[in-house]
C-alpha cells in the first residue's frame, strides 16, 4: 500500500501537472467520442476531468497528508541548506526556495531530501493564509516529520508537537498576536473591541509558557492591570 500512498501524495502535491494531464487525456477521449458522434459523452469526459482536477486542488493535499501521517514513520529532521528554484507562484510573488533537510529515522538511518516553500506538507495545517515564514526555513531548524518507508520524499512536517521548530512557531504566534493587538489598541484605546482582545492575547501569552523571563512576565501583568482586566 505504500506505493499507493506515495502516488496519492504525488498527485496531491502536483496539482497543476495532474490537472493538465487529466484535461489532456479527457480532450483526447472527447475527440474520439466526437468522431463517433457521441457529443454528450465527450462533454461529460471533459467535465469529469475538470471536476477531478478541482477536487484534487482543494482536497487532495489534506487527504494525502493524513495518509502519510497515519501510515508513515516518525523521524526528526534538520534544515541544512537552501537554494532558489527561480520559480514563482505568480509574477508578483517572491522566488520560491527549496530547503534541504536530513531526516533521522527511528532506526538511526539518515535520509537526505528536500521540500519547497509553499509545498502543502504542513500537518495539521495552520489556520489562515500560509506564507514561507510558516515553514522551518532557517538553517539549523529542527522539526519532526512522518515519511513513507521507501519514499522519503513523501513526508509531512508535524506542526502540533513539542519539536524545537513547532514550539518556536507556536510561541511566535502568541507574541505576534499581542503585538498586533497592541498596534491596534495604543492609537485607539477607547475602542470597546480592542481592550478585551488585547487583554485576552496577553493572558494567552502568559499561560502559554513561552515567556520565561520574570521581568517580561511582570511587564505583561502590569499591562493587564492597566487595562483593568
Amino acid at each position: 500500500m505504500t506505493g499507493v500512498y506515495w502516488l496519492i501524495f504525488f498527485i496531491a502535491q502536483h496539482r497543476v501537472l495532474t490537472g493538465a494531464a487529466l484535461i489532456a487525456v479527457a480532450v483526447a477521449i472527447a475527440v474520439l467520442l466526437v468522431i463517433r458522434r457521441r457529443r454528450i459523452a465527450a462533454g461529460a469526459a471533459i467535465a469529469t476531468a475538470i471536476v477531478l482536477a478541482m477536487v484534487n486542488g482543494f482536497l487532495g493535499s489534506g487527504l494525502a497528508n493524513a495518509l502519510v501521517y497515519q501510515h508513515g514513520l516518525a523521524g526528526q529532521a534538520r534544515d541544512v541548506g537552501s537554494h532558489n528554484t527561480f520559480a514563482k507562484l505568480n509574477k508578483n510573488s517572491a522566488w520560491i526556495y527549496a530547503y534541504t533537510v536530513l531526516i533521522t529515522g527511528a532506526d538511526g538511518q539518515v535520509i537526505r531530501t528536500e521540500f519547497r516553500a509553499y509545498d502543502t506538507i504542513l500537518y495539521p495545517r495552520f489556520d489562515g493564509a500560509i506564507t514561507s515564514a510558516d515553514y522551518p526555513s532557517k538553517l539549523g531548524d529542527v522539526f519532526d516529520v512522518r515519511y513513507l518507508p521507501g519514499h522519503p520524499d513523501a513526508f509531512v512536517i508535524v506542526t502540533d508537537d513539542e519539536s524545537p521548530w513547532a514550539s518556536g512557531h507556536r510561541c511566535d504566534g502568541f507574541v505576534n498576536a499581542v503585538g498586533d493587538l497592541k498596534y491596534k489598541f495604543d492609537p485607539d484605546p477607547t475602542n470597546p473591541q480592542y481592550r478585551p482582545q488585547y487583554s485576552a492575547a496577553i493572558r494567552a501569552l502568559i499561560a502559554s509558557g513561552c515567556v520565561t523571563d520574570a521581568d517580561q512576565i511582570q511587564t505583561l501583568q502590569q499591562t493587564l492591570a492597566g487595562l483593568g482586566q
